[in-house]
């Protein structure tokens, strides 16, 4: 069952993490970390969002880089 969408109000910003399956790192490598801060700048520039992320860009970020 998909999560309820999160709360926002607008120009608030919000504390967003992204963890690994129980907890694991996310990241194994250099080239993982890389990868991921592109695909957060590619949805930060479609979502409109500065700084930090909105909720629909941390799930398209997220399921993005599972795929990856």
């Amino acid at each position: 069952m998909p999560r309820k969408p999160r709360f926002t109000l607008p120009g608030i910003p919000q504390h967003v993490i992204q963890r690994g399956n129980n907890r694991e790192p996310c990241f194994l490598s250099e080239m993982d970390y890389r990868r991921y801060l592109d695909d957060l700048l590619q949805s930060a520039e479609k979502y409109h969002s500065e700084t930090h992320a909105i909720s629909g860009m941390m799930q398209a970020l997220g399921r993005r880089y599972v795929t990856y």
